[in-house]
């Protein structure tokens, strides 16, 4: 190859230049430089050639080894760079993650220095207005007023737990909704009603609207506790953040969605402020200078709820204008029936005979003010300081007419002393009054063999609406 190479080079351009290799005796590589050019006589004629022969292997050694060096250096440099960018967007990751640990750990200092406010300041008046009223001098005007304070400070400390348990429940996916069927118009007439008087002094204005499509038949399904618990927030955020004007809020139909407004003529919002009002803790990031009181959990439960609904939520705010919260449920016609008045009515039972019910609560405290509530029906009241005494008693008594049964107690508690006195009498109405509150706990009630379940702090008006259902049955 060699060769015919050379001697088409020479002849089209009078000389030949190659570098070519060849194996030596020793079993070796030479590579070798070739140059040679063609001789002519007189006549143009090529008669020989000339040249040299250069042995060139350290070079081509050399430019081999220079080569590879050149391209590991490529290589380390490439993979010093590739590094280095890991590391820098690693380095990025690091400050991020360091901020927003940071971040969140204010943020949780933020909420547990509120929480021990929210907490404490309601328990300030409680117990201070409590000691108050062991004043025999006291004049009934104010011990109606301090009453009405204690009762203030304890419905802002069940509300403060509510948000908690909660949050809770939303981050172990533990909330469960429970459809059924509600009338809207009812609903938003009742929230109406309760924040209209909720306002006191202000001068704030309390409107509803109604979309036309359901004013006819106003029964949905859906989860009417958590519907409340939505509109409730955020007319009570409206509230907190406006001294006077208007808030408006109600419903439209849209496209098989429902769409809730709540309106305002508030301090509104800034847009930085508006990206972040349904994070939880924000409205605790300074916390003394923030209007109002709460948790900072109040939104984003709102928020969590509406998506567990099938909904969205969304927010339009100007500073010094006001503020509009608007949110969507799915819209899934209930049936047009009548609300059973007989259990919204408030109405206090009397009774037309002696009845006998069985109390099994452990806590003396609580069965003192159950025995308070129920002196005004003049019934006999037997008490289970736990739920084998509950047992004992009830087979001891045949006239009991009634069962209101504590779940957690020692020795046995409420869920077995349940089973075990359904096991003789499945008939007697049982009543769990616990303090426990999630779905599941009720669940287990109603397992067991409970008729209702009723949680913890117990009003006289519940407890009134209980024994008409169970008891009015029974009278002669």
């Amino acid at each position: 190859q060699v060769s015919l190479d050379w001697y088409k080079s020479v002849q089209l351009n009078g000389n030949w230049s190659c570098e070519y290799r060849f194996v030596n005796k020793a079993n070796e590589i030479t590579w070798v430089e070739g140059n040679a050019k063609g001789l002519y006589n007189l006549k143009g004629e090529l008669y020989g050639y000339l040249g040299t022969n250069i042995d060139i292997t350290a070079r081509k050694i050399s430019e081999k080894f220079k080569v590879k060096n050149e391209l590991l250096l490529k290589e380390q440099n490439d993979d010093y760079l590739a590094l280095n960018e890991e590391l820098r967007v690693s380095n990025d990751h690091l400050i991020m993650a360091r901020e927003r640990a940071e971040e969140s750990d204010n943020l949780k200092s933020a909420f547990l220095a509120n929480m021990s406010h929210e907490i404490r300041t309601p328990l300030n008046a409680i117990m201070g207005f409590s000691s108050l009223l062991g004043d025999p001098d006291l004049e009934q005007i104010l011990r109606e007023q301090y009453i009405q304070l204690i009762d203030s400070g304890g419905k802002r400390l069940l509300s403060l737990i509510q948000d908690i348990v909660d949050i809770s429940k939303i981050d172990a996916n533990q909330l469960k909704i429970n459809m059924e069927i509600c009338n809207l118009n009812l609903i938003i007439d009742n929230l109406e009603s309760q924040f209209a008087l909720s306002s006191g002094d202000r001068d704030v204005i309390i409107s509803t609207t109604r979309g036309i499509d359901l004013d006819d038949d106003s029964f949905i399904e859906t989860d009417q506790t958590r519907l409340i618990q939505i509109l409730s927030n955020l007319l009570e955020n409206s509230q907190k953040f406006t001294e006077k004007g208007n808030i408006e809020f109600g419903y439209t139909l849209e496209k098989g969605m429902i769409k809730f407004y709540v309106r305002d003529t508030g301090i509104g919002l800034s847009e930085s402020e508006q990206g972040i009002i349904f994070d939880r803790f924000r409205q605790v990031s300074n916390e003394y200078s923030r209007s109002g009181s709460g948790t900072g959990l109040g939104l984003s439960i709102v928020k969590a709820l509406v998506n567990l609904l099938g909904g969205e939520i969304w927010l339009q705010s100007e500073p010094g204008v006001g503020s509009e919260f608007t949110f969507t449920i799915p819209y899934v016609s209930g049936l047009n029936v009548d609300l059973d008045q007989s259990e919204q009515s408030l109405d206090i039972l009397k009774p037309k005979k002696q009845f006998t019910i069985l109390l099994a609560e452990d806590e003396l405290s609580n069965f003192l003010y159950m025995e308070e509530l129920l002196k005004s029906y003049d019934y006999e009241l037997l008490h289970a300081k736990n739920g084998e005494e509950a047992v004992e008693l009830f087979q001891a008594n045949k006239n009991i007419n009634l069962i209101l049964m504590d779940i957690k107690m020692p020795v046995l508690n409420g869920l077995d002393a349940i089973k075990e006195i359904r096991k003789f009498d499945s008939g007697i109405p049982i009543i769990a009054q616990t303090a426990y509150v999630m779905s599941e706990d009720r669940q287990k009630a109603v397992a067991a063999g409970c008729d209702d379940y009723i949680t913890k702090p117990i009003s006289r008006e519940t407890l009134s609406i209980y024994l008409k259902k169970y008891l009015s049955v029974l009278e002669v």
